[in-house]
């Protein structure tokens, strides 16, 4: 009778480890516990951006995709920094905006698509799986609609480069 309550013991000892290695195992478990970092090149080793614009709602018309002129990268790049990791949001449930494509000194390519999130940071991902946010208040300090501002900046860069 005793060997069979350790023995029972034991048994559930083992479940219990092996849900525990199995749970800290899962990628949600892991981007909870070591978040994904994206780290985007300073304006100094930026060499090209180019940006494209997806019909929205019948609010954004479509742009496609152009070079950015240089005095405009700044104005773009600053509302994807930081880039904070996103841990709540699902793109195939809110709107794709567009793309920014970042080409750095050493051939590094940052091809980043952003979406709409309403009065948040501009949502945008690298790979279509890791979403962070970007800059989501204005210089005074309000909260902003940070898709909707990117989306700005990118038409603003458009007609500057007569696309």
């Amino acid at each position: 009778m005793r060997r069979r309550r350790w023995l029972i013991l034991g048994v559930v000892t083992l479940l219990v480890i092996g849900a525990g290695v199995a749970i800290t195992r899962t990628s949600r478990f892991q981007k909870w516990y070591n978040p994904p970092v994206l780290i985007l090149p300073q304006d100094g080793e930026v060499v090209e951006v180019r940006a494209s614009l997806r019909n929205f709602q019948d609010v954004f018309s479509a742009v496609p995709e152009f070079r950015v002129p240089t005095d405009h990268v700044p104005d773009i790049l600053g509302w994807l920094r930081p880039a904070d990791y996103n841990r709540k949001s699902r793109l195939d449930r809110i709107d794709e905006l567009g793309e920014v494509v970042i080409r750095t000194r050493v051939g590094e390519e940052f091809r980043l698509r952003f979406y709409w999130t309403g009065k948040n940071g501009v949502v945008f991902t690298r790979d279509g799986v890791d979403q962070f946010y970007g800059r989501g208040r204005n210089d005074s300090g309000a909260s902003i609609d940070g898709g909707q501002t990117l989306c700005n900046a990118v038409r603003r860069a458009a007609e500057a480069a007569g696309k």
